[in-house]
């Protein structure tokens, strides 16, 4: 699908797995791809963030937009394996209630 992205279909989940960098075109794609699973039914994707190098605030726009997109189709958009430095940026921001972060890399 895209370079940097890992899509894993479950019967109860579809799994992302990002690698690299996160910035807007990337973020784009991310996007691309967490709306399609979700217009094709899909009502839990789960974005493993583990192996991400790098997160501008148009990366992060689109994981609050995409929340919103799931939840809007009665869906869950999960984040995991957000790097600490990452989760500092997010929650200096406010940001870390609004995303549904269910844990944190150390």
């Amino acid at each position: 699908m895209f370079d940097n992205l890992e899509v894993t279909k479950e019967t109860d989940q579809c799994s992302i797995l990002v690698k690299g960098e996160v910035s807007f075109k990337d973020a784009i794609n991310l996007k691309e791809c967490i709306f399609g699973l979700a217009d094709d039914g899909h009502k839990k994707i789960v974005v493993n963030l583990r192996n991400i190098t790098f997160l501008d605030s148009s990366g992060i726009g689109i994981l609050l937009n995409s929340q919103r997109y799931l939840a809007a189709k009665k869906g869950i958009l999960e984040l995991q394996n957000i790097k600490s430095e990452i989760m500092e940026v997010l929650k200096i921001a406010g940001l870390d209630k609004d995303l549904n972060i269910v844990n944190v890399a150390t």
